[in-house]
């Protein structure tokens, strides 16, 4: 339950952090080049600043709840199980697999060649 709750703040953040990047200009021009008015409370360069400090907060902000998230992950593998990895016949004790393999394999069959001559 947790988890979903992360990953719903993931979400939003990601969201927010796209506006906030789409606000931007890389002149530096975004949406704050139509805020040069007379009645402007925050300046060009104090909007720019602001946008660039909210896009590196959105971002680690974004990082640190996908790491959370990661930690707080419920455990899934608790009742699965392989069938290739209960099929596997374990190597012999001190021997090496690779080896166990080889020697163990079928020989390959000469091809017999069946055309007429």
């Amino acid at each position: 339950m947790i988890t979903t709750f992360i990953i719903s703040l993931i979400l939003v953040a990601a969201v927010l952090l796209v506006l906030v990047v789409l606000a931007q200009s890389s002149k530096g021009g975004g949406l704050v080049a139509g805020a040069a008015g007379a009645g402007q409370v925050m300046g060009a360069k104090r909007a720019v600043d602001f946008l660039e400090k909210l896009t590196w907060g959105l971002g680690i902000f974004i990082f640190a709840l996908a790491l959370t998230a990661n930690v707080m992950k419920p455990d899934l593998t608790g009742g699965m199980a392989s069938p290739n990895i209960d099929n596997a016949v374990a190597p012999p004790a001190g021997g090496n697999p690779a080896i166990v393999a080889k020697d163990s394999a079928a020989t390959p069959t000469p091809a017999t060649d069946t055309t007429k001559k």
